[in-house]
């Protein structure tokens, strides 16, 4: 695509204006605010793990006999990995802790004491995640509406190039600013984590990785989507775009949300589950104490093949009880990723949440470190109390077994998410690119001609005026049937050259469109619109150079400005600058004099002539051929002489326009 550094550049210029570089500096910051409070938290619950720990050990101390130490049991800290900082959670698992005993207990509960209540009941905790998934996804789709809304410009874009070559390329421009933005800002926070102590140790790196991978998809996507209405939104864009960011990041999270938990209906409750484990226990004492009475101390020896006919028979089936209970979560769980990987801004959250190390992988791990602890726990009091006489109280926790440490973990069908992640991007980008031929072509009729079957007979040389006195949407006609298109609206038309029919369907010509000043994007540079033209000419290094020698001084006052802050008369000095540079057999000029000075006018008509020297056929639609003397006067401050000598030749060339230039007025 050897359009694509011209276009590139040009969108790169375009991308740093004042106003995207405030929106992405207001992203950064909120950024690093987000992730400022994520390393606070995550610092807060570092710090209570030796306070949790010294107070673990005084409760124990306050102990005097295994029986107390039974009902007591022991509490186990969840400590997420440090990339939670970076990710949002739902409140409940800020601050877990689970609790065991030898008895039914296997508890995981959320501390909703102290500071905790009053965590943020919004729909998610400012973290960078967040950022992501709600400001910026509406940032993307807000760019990739400007990309394409500008129909007269992406035709004149297009001259010389294939209409897939310059799709691709804005498109792929846009999103390499994109990313290099996201990175941008992430990176700024990886420079704050270091900044406020938190090393970047690969596990940390690695657990960010996936994350940053489906939000740069998720960008992909909302990039594509914003195109296709940039198409055909000229005036309500934004609202558009507007409802389509609601439908994505609120409505259909909300509704597989409310799925999600229907789903979870069919868990019984951790009540059930207690009573259940509780039932075993009561059923064994029962028959312990009918077949073998109530055990003295003396009869401990006697008592151990009881115990250890609990531990062997009993206490599995108080660990098949958990799993049967946790093998229903997983299969709930199963189902809810499922149906989360289906849209990518519920799989990006579903990813992000899992990458904290506390979404339900991180749980999972959890309880299953709980279970598994509990076991050695029980069989670590039956040893202390029916094997080992020791008169001094030993502590079964260990240096950090009651703290647990988790890690960043992957949703179950990560693979897949990201397979029907790309098919979704797929398919956008035929929607997108379908959008932008046919918007291309799209035709505003509001009159049709009053000539049942119109020719507009063109001839190498010549530039063939066609004035417009009704408006039928002629240079959308000649456009679409140049370019090989043909519908109801210009089935008659035909265009000959040279005698020759030139319009005959799928018969596409390769032409120029120049589209009237106006019509030139707001947020394009002067100096950017040159040098993109300067690339997009193919102009070899000399003739660059003479043609930046030729156009900048004329221009040096306004180059550094954009087109929006340019009125039509310096926005049509800039077009007339790069015209005489064209090349090609066949120009279309759509009516781009209107409303413009008769300086302009008179600039227009010697570019076209310089093309028709060259042989080349060049049509001119305009619904105004009218030339006011007093405007010239007013702005060129020829004196009248010299004024009479140029109005003198214009009125004979307009005597002599039907036998020079073959003019038609279509009525």
């Amino acid at each position: 695509m050897s359009c694509f550094k011209p276009i590139f550049l040009q969108e790169a210029r375009r991308f740093f204006t004042q106003k995207k570089t405030a929106v992405l500096l207001v992203l950064l910051l909120i950024s690093l605010f987000g992730v400022h409070k994520g390393i606070k938290e995550n610092k807060g619950i570092t710090s209570k793990i030796k306070e949790f720990q010294n107070s673990e050990i005084k409760t124990f101390k306050l102990l005097n006999n295994y029986e107390s130490i039974s009902h007591i049991g022991a509490r186990i800290l969840f400590v997420p990995a440090r990339t939670s900082i970076f990710f949002s959670n739902p409140p409940v698992m800020t601050e877990i802790s689970g609790h065991i005993n030898t008895n039914a207990n296997l508890d995981i509960t959320s501390n909703c004491q102290s500071k905790t209540i009053f965590i943020s009941n919004a729909l998610l905790p400012l973290r960078f995640s967040t950022v992501v998934l709600f400001l910026g996804t509406f940032a993307v789709l807000y760019f990739g509406l400007k990309a394409m809304n500008s129909k007269e410009y992406l035709k004149f874009l297009s001259h010389g190039h294939s209409r897939l070559a310059v799709h691709l390329s804005i498109f792929v421009s846009r999103y390499i600013l994109v990313v290099l933005s996201f990175l941008f800002i992430f990176g700024c926070t990886l420079g704050l984590t270091m900044m406020e102590g938190i090393p970047l140790s690969w596990p940390f790196i690695d657990g960010l990785i996936p994350s940053l991978l489906v939000a740069l998809l998720l960008f992909f996507f909302c990039l594509v989507i914003g195109t296709i209405p940039g198409h055909w939104a000229k005036k309500n864009g934004l609202a558009i775009i507007l409802v389509v960011w609601l439908v994505m990041v609120i409505a259909i999270p909300l509704v597989f949300g409310t799925v999600n938990e229907e789903n979870a209906e069919v868990i019984p409750s951790s009540y059930k589950l207690f009573g259940d484990k509780i039932n075993v226990i009561s059923d064994f004492e029962k028959e312990a104490a009918r077949a073998h009475g109530e055990f003295k101390d003396s009869e401990r020896v006697n008592a151990r093949s009881v115990i250890e006919g609990y531990w062997h028979e009993q206490y599995p089936k108080m660990d098949n009880l958990e799993d049967c209970f946790k093998n229903e979560m997983k299969r709930v769980n199963r189902k809810n990723n499922a149906l989360s990987v289906w849209f990518p801004t519920t799989f990006y959250h579903l990813t992000a949440v899992e990458s904290s190390s506390r979404g339900f992988e991180g749980f999972k791990d959890f309880y299953d470190y709980l279970q598994a602890l509990r076991r050695r726990y029980l069989r670590f009091w039956l040893n202390q109390v029916f094997y080992i006489d020791v008169k001094t109280l030993v502590n079964f926790i260990e240096g950090d077994m009651n703290i647990f440490r988790a890690q960043s973990r992957l949703p179950e069908n990560f693979n897949t998410g990201i397979l029907i992640h790309l098919v979704y991007i797929l398919a956008a980008m035929i929607g997108s690119y379908v959008s932008f031929i046919k918007s291309l072509s799209a035709a505003e009729i509001k009159k049709t001609a009053k000539e049942e079957n119109p020719v507009v007979e063109l001839r190498k040389g010549e530039v063939t005026a066609l004035e417009l006195y009704t408006e039928i949407g002629l240079g959308e006609k000649l456009y679409n049937r140049l370019d090989g298109k043909i519908d109801k609206y210009n089935e008659h038309l035909s265009i000959t050259l040279d005698n020759v029919e030139i319009s005959k369907p799928g018969q596409k010509q390769d032409f120029n469109y120049i589209p009237h000043p106006g019509d030139l994007p707001d947020d394009i540079t002067v100096e950017s619109f040159i040098c993109s033209n300067a690339r997009l000419l193919k102009l070899s290094g000399e003739e660059k150079t003479n043609f930046y020698a030729a156009v900048f001084p004329g221009l040096e006052t306004i180059k550094g400005k954009t087109f929006g802050q340019l009125d039509n008369d310096k926005r049509g000095r800039v077009l007339l600058s790069v015209l005489p540079y064209f090349k090609g057999s066949l120009y279309l000029v759509n009516n781009i004099a209107v409303g413009m000075s008769g300086h302009f006018i008179l600039e227009l008509n010697d570019v076209m002539r310089s093309w028709a020297a060259e042989g080349a056929a060049v049509i001119y639609l305009t619904s105004d051929s009218r030339i006011d003397v007093e405007r010239l006067r007013a702005e060129i401050k020829q004196d009248f002489a010299e004024l009479e000598g140029w109005t003198s030749a214009v009125s004979n060339v307009k005597k002599t326009l039907k036998e020079e230039i073959n003019y038609l007025t279509v009525s």
